[in-house]
């Protein structure tokens, strides 16, 4: 038996982040994000949640012991994150309530004490 550690790297605690979808920043809410940061290999664009196949053939084992394994997973190019901002109450927002802050808007991510989990933008 192997006996050991094994450090997890820690994130950045503040990086840039962009919408990944229109917006409408009018309350602290969990939002769509793109984190370069957090997602160097995944490509931004719009928010997409798609089906990804599993290569089930990586397991072989005899039929007593076959494992069930779903045969896709859903991937997606964004994550969430609460915004705790301020309310952007500019002219376009009193003006038009159902005007949304476009994609692609920048804004500074933070991960509290580099912990990935626990991610705010504003």
């Amino acid at each position: 038996m192997i006996h050991g550690t094994y450090t997890v790297k820690r994130v950045r605690e503040t990086s840039t982040c962009t919408l990944a979808e229109d917006a409408r920043l009018d309350k602290q809410d969990m939002f769509k994000i793109y984190a370069p940061a957090l997602m160097p290999d995944i490509q931004s664009g719009d928010a997409q949640s798609l089906p990804d196949p599993i290569d089930t053939t990586c397991i072989k084992n005899g039929k007593s012991t076959s494992v069930k394994m779903k045969t896709s997973t859903k991937t997606q190019n964004y994550i969430m994150a609460k915004y705790v901002g301020k309310i952007p109450y500019d002219e376009k927002y009193l003006e038009d309530p159902e005007y949304k802050t476009p994609a692609g808007t920048k804004f500074t991510l933070t991960c509290l004490d580099g912990n990935p989990n626990n991610k705010t933008f504003q």
